[in-house]
């Protein structure tokens, strides 16, 4: 049901994010990830983004 974020593309994760952030996003998980993301800096999404392009899919 949840995408599997481990191995990702760092940068397609931190636009993401920064799109839910926005409110760009919308349908599928905008509904989890907006509000998740509302509180991110800019800096928490580049560390997210880049912890999870680095995990094993």
């Amino acid at each position: 049901m949840y995408p599997n974020l481990a191995g990702q593309n760092a940068t397609y994760l931190e636009n993401s994010m920064k799109a839910y952030r926005a409110g760009e996003r919308q349908g599928g998980m905008s509904a989890v990830m907006t509000p998740m993301a509302a509180g991110l800096s800019d800096e928490d999404i580049k560390d997210i983004a880049e912890y999870y392009s680095q995990q094993t899919p």
